[in-house]
């Protein structure tokens, strides 16, 4: 069970990082402290998606489908990166 959890565990990884880091910005919290710990929380889910091509037991084709995983990745890199090192949204507007 353990094996099948960490082989499909990257995309949900990635979920939690993307809010996590929109949560930080629309809180307010953010800060340029937080940018080097997140950028290494990355390496998490990337960790993942490697592990998957070992322990993933179906048709290697699906294999091909960590591409837009990847992708995804590379987007919360960029977005989440911004968001939890810019100011805070600030909801009464300008």
């Amino acid at each position: 069970m353990a094996r099948r959890l960490l082989a499909s565990a990257h995309g949900v990884i990635i979920a939690v990082l993307y809010v996590g880091a929109i949560y930080i910005w629309l809180s307010g919290n953010s800060q340029r402290e937080f940018g080097t710990p997140f950028l290494l929380l990355l390496l998490v889910p990337f960790a993942a998606i490697i592990a998957s091509f070992f322990f993933f037991r179906g048709p290697k084709l699906i294999h091909l489908l960590q591409l837009v995983n990847i992708l995804l990745l590379l987007w919360t890199g960029v977005v989440g990166g911004v968001a939890v090192t810019v100011g805070g949204f600030d909801w009464r507007g300008p």
